[in-house]
């Protein structure tokens, strides 16, 4: 068995639901990120943990959400957009 499958079995009990999610960045590490402090992202899918109060996400999992965007919207609608262009691009034909 890979390692990952031994380490993702035994600490799965540390995941905490939710897989999209929008918040404030509060900290960037260091390299060019593109995100700056204070800016409002967005992310959907792995890693899970999107009920956590806080993630650390490397900067390539998040998108910028407009100002003109409720965060609240902006969360509900990032999987169901992506759900929405799969159908379209890769079942649909």
């Amino acid at each position: 068995m890979p390692r990952y499958h031994v380490l993702s079995e035994f600490f799965s009990w540390f995941n905490v639901a939710g897989m999209e999610a929008v918040g404030i960045v509060t900290a960037v590490g260091s390299g060019p990120t593109g995100t700056q402090v204070g800016d409002l992202v967005g992310y959907v899918g792995q890693p899970m943990g999107s009920y956590a109060e806080e993630q650390i996400l490397p900067s390539n999992r998040v998108v910028p959400i407009p100002s003109s965007i409720e965060p609240a919207v902006a969360a509900s609608i990032l999987l169901k957009g992506m759900t929405a262009q799969f159908l379209l691009r890769s079942c649909f034909k």
